[in-house]
């Protein structure tokens, strides 16, 4: 049985009310990364793509992480 793996990330905000009553929301500098085979990860921004690619290749050489939530 072959696993398909699809990847998706989403950026991390946090969200807060101004002296104006406004709802600001900012990005955190996180990314969390997900596969359909139940890999996930929060990284930094810069690191989303490094870490698609490194889950890639060890989908390639058969290796089954599914990685954790600690954040960088």
């Amino acid at each position: 049985m072959t696993v398909q793996h699809e990847m998706s990330w989403e950026r991390d905000t946090t969200e807060y009310v101004d002296d104006n009553n406004w709802v600001i929301s900012e990005q955190t500098g996180a990314t969390a990364v997900f596969c359909s085979c139940g890999f996930q990860r929060i990284v930094a921004d810069q690191d989303t793509q490094r870490t698609i690619d490194e889950h890639k290749a060890d989908v390639a050489e058969g290796a089954n992480d599914t990685g954790d939530w600690e954040r960088p």
